[in-house]
């Protein structure tokens, strides 16, 4: 597990996703959505702004993330994402159900169900 960092250069601004802000600011969490490009990587992936930087034809922002995320599969280039979206209490949530469930001894069944291991 080491954290990488993404360069991504756009002609515009990224939205913030804190009240009040105009772009996204450092230390936000946003999720990159990924292209279905490699068969390891899930389909979007957590990361932190680390940089924001003005170039001459627009902003670059540099977004540190666990490569550990990519569960085995190459590091993503910029090519890579197809959406930059805000990180979410929906999204945390998720992420605390999901680390819940992995500790029970149940298998998720391909409906959504579970079926209980124990």
């Amino acid at each position: 597990m080491a954290t990488q960092t993404l360069t991504i250069a756009s002609e515009t601004c990224i939205p913030s996703c804190r009240p009040a802000e105009t772009e996204i600011q450092q230390g936000e969490e946003v999720i990159l959505e990924l292209k279905n490009k490699n068969p390891l990587w899930s389909s979007n992936l957590k990361a932190t702004v680390a940089l924001i930087a003005n170039t001459t034809s627009g902003r670059t922002y540099h977004f540190d993330y666990d490569d550990a995320d990519l569960q085995g599969g190459p590091l993503i280039e910029e090519c890579d994402v197809s959406e930059i979206r805000c990180y979410s209490c929906c999204d945390a949530i998720n992420e605390r159900l999901d680390a819940f469930i992995s500790a029970l001894p149940v298998t998720e069944n391909e409906d959504g169900t579970f079926t209980w291991n124990g």
